[in-house]
């Protein structure tokens, strides 16, 4: 199948077995008691093409055309006999080049992807004919999912309100990050100590420290990128602040709301116009993506930058080449009032983009065999860590413990590359079932990063965001889709018009009476109706 392009952030997996050599792997594996059929390796004895549609990262794109080119694919390759045909979106998609493939009939035998925009969602899609309901495949040939599902309580979290198995594929997630916050707005520390600044703890400190960074010359002191930068959302990053979302939806005594016509968004959109009139925020965040504005940020003209957690050690090497003293440090949420901020998204104990399987695909049976495989000791050791051959001596053990080596960490490999592009070449986030904890220990092995990470999640909640797991019917998400296309496209363009000033605020008012009768009120009813299945499950 045609191979083409996209995006994701390369994170890892688990395993805390040791194998001296994955190449060397035993070819027949003894069934354990939940297995129900005779799981053995290589799955096929003739090699078998599957093909599979996925993001690859901006790093990836430096490296690699596909995921074929990853050397932890092709030791599954290997072991497994596939050989797995990536399907990647274009640089920069928004979605189109999925909407362009579904409108061609030609699915990629695995799709990962949420189908969240699918009318209808999952169910939408197995009705239509676009996918097949993988559930009687996984429960007889994916046992070890299922029963990690059972041991983690999950069983409500994986299946729509019609029982269909919609999770297939996400993230088993360590204890240790249940409940943390991921993501959020990080400062220069350095530039703090410098102009004898104090961390902001509220709204008006941190409108102060902008300020005081444009007065001694930070060209941006605020950088972000563009509307559509989904951590802008998933986080309500300053928008949270005034108790509001970004642009989506959230639940306030067990009542939904719509973030974008409440009065607390005027508020929100009157505070990004004055840092943008007063030159604090970056004049190009209609256009930025999160590279452009990261890039900025680990360049020394930004002071303020939204991140996530596994970005960071990456921002710290890239930005102490530039400035020898660059530091980093959380920015807290806070709210306007004091009140606890709780429009966050916390780590879940799943996590991640499901996978499902395409009605061209001719063999579901091999599909389901295959993610038994990744469900697997030694496969999530292979993913989270790497070959660990002597091609690619990826890690070490050393006092019983996993540990990447020097090729991995620091350069000495023939790359010369840094260990955040070595992750996305060596392992992948795509065939990630469950992340291993050492291997997030390890990979957050940074005071520096860890007091971030402990500075987001003790000031944030997801009390009031929508769940993750509310599921509509066929029915209610066409007509959700009906109804949000034209909103979202008009509260996108308005955000604009409304920070920026072509448009004045005192026009909200008109604003808001344009979604409502758009049909605001008739999601808000279908987006309850969800709520309230969810919460009866």
């Amino acid at each position: 199948m045609k191979k083409i392009v996209l995006i994701i952030f390369a994170i890892l997996l688990p395993s805390l077995i040791f194998a001296s050599n994955n190449s060397e792997k035993k070819q027949s594996v003894a069934k354990s008691k939940d297995q129900l059929w005779d799981y053995k390796l290589p799955l096929v004895e003739k090699e078998t093409t599957i093909t599979y549609y996925t993001t690859l990262s901006e790093i990836g794109r430096q490296y690699m055309k596909t995921l074929d080119e990853n050397y932890m694919i092709k030791e599954i390759e290997k072991q497994t006999g596939l050989n797995i045909d990536f399907v990647h979106p274009p640089a920069g998609d928004n979605g189109e080049y999925f909407n362009i493939v579904l409108a061609s009939g030609d699915y990629p035998d695995v799709i990962k992807d949420p189908f969240s925009r699918y009318p209808g969602g999952p169910d939408g899609a197995i009705n239509d004919g676009v996918l097949i309901d993988m559930g009687p495949y996984i429960e007889k040939y994916t046992p070890t999912f299922m029963k990690m599902v059972k041991e983690y309580g999950l069983e409500k979290k994986i299946r729509s309100d019609k029982g269909t198995i919609i999770k297939f594929g996400t993230i088993f997630m360590p204890p240790f990050l249940a409940g943390k916050t991921g993501r959020g707005l990080i400062i220069r520390k350095d530039l703090l100590e410098k102009f004898s600044l104090k961390s902001p703890k509220t709204l008006d400190e941190f409108t102060n420290v902008l300020r005081v960074f444009k007065q001694n010359g930070i060209e941006i002191p605020l950088v972000i990128s563009n509307y559509r930068d989904w951590m802008w959302n998933d986080t309500n990053i300053i928008a949270s602040a005034f108790g509001t979302t970004h642009k989506d939806y959230y639940v306030n005594d067990g009542k939904v709301n719509y973030g974008p016509i409440e009065p607390e968004y005027k508020e929100y959109l009157s505070y990004l116009k004055m840092l943008f009139e007063e030159g604090l925020l970056d004049p190009d965040f209609m256009t930025h993506q999160r590279g452009d504005s990261m890039k900025i940020f680990q360049s020394g003209k930004a002071g303020v930058f939204h991140a996530g957690i596994w970005e960071l050690r990456k921002i710290l090497e890239i930005g102490a080449g530039a400035d020898p003293d660059f530091d980093i440090e959380a920015v807290p949420f806070f709210t306007k009032d004091g009140s606890p901020c709780t429009l966050q998204n916390t780590i879940e104990h799943l996590s991640g983009t499901p996978v499902f399987v395409s009605s061209n695909a001719k063999d579901p049976v091999l599909i389901a065999k295959y993610f038994e495989y990744l469900h697997q000791k030694d496969t999530m050791q292979l993913v989270s860590w790497g070959p660990g051959t002597k091609e690619s001596p990826t890690y070490e053990i050393v006092d019983g413990k996993l540990k990447f080596t020097d090729f991995m960490q620091n350069g000495k490999n023939p790359f010369k590359a840094d260990f955040p592009s070595m992750r996305v070449m060596y392992t992948d986030a795509n065939m990630t079932v469950a992340y291993d904890n050492e291997m997030e220990k390890q990979q957050y092995d940074d005071e520096r990063v860890l007091k971030v990470f402990d500075g987001w999640s003790d000031s944030s909640g997801s009390e009031s965001k929508y769940p993750l797991f509310v599921t509509p019917t066929v029915e209610e998400s066409k007509e959700l889709v009906n109804i949000e296309a034209d909103i979202k496209t008009y509260v996108e363009e308005m955000f604009h018009k409304f920070v920026m000033g072509s448009v004045s605020l005192d026009d909200f008012d008109d604003y808001v009476k344009s979604i409502k009768n758009m049909g605001i009120d008739r999601a808000i009813e279908l987006k309850q109706a969800g709520l309230n299945r969810y919460l009866a499950r």
